[in-house]
């Protein structure tokens, strides 16, 4: 089978860097373009694979036992942020700025307005 492709294009990118030649740096567009070709041609297929899969469910179990395997896993825990962390990040990021308000309220009690009512008030 040969040397594998990943390999390969790992490999030539450093030996074109370090011969400076013009094979070398052919050699590398080759393998990028063979490996790229390939990546399109896997995800081709997994996405046929996931697309056969759902069209053969047959109830409603199935079809999310089918959904689960291709959801993406849970975030590692370890690297939960704290209230406390986003707090003090959130704060950095928007510092509060404080308005001096002096909001007088004269003569705001209206008896007319402050009554109650009736709902035969109401239809007008």
């Amino acid at each position: 089978m040969g040397v594998p492709l990943a390999t390969c294009l790992a490999n030539t990118p450093t030996k074109w860097k370090r011969t400076k030649k013009k094979e070398d740096m052919l050699e590398f567009l080759r393998n990028k373009k063979q490996y790229v070709k390939l990546c399109k041609t896997e995800k081709k297929k997994h996405e046929d694979k996931i697309q056969e899969k759902i069209g053969n469910v047959r109830n409603a179990n199935e079809f999310w036992t089918t959904i689960k395997q291709f959801k993406p896993r849970l975030q590692d825990k370890s690297k939960i942020i704290s209230m406390a962390e986003w707090t003090r990040h959130l704060f950095k990021c928007f510092p509060s700025i404080n308005y001096e308000t002096n909001l007088t309220l004269y003569d705001v009690q209206r008896e007319a307005l402050d009554s109650n009512f009736v709902m035969g008030e109401m239809d007008l």
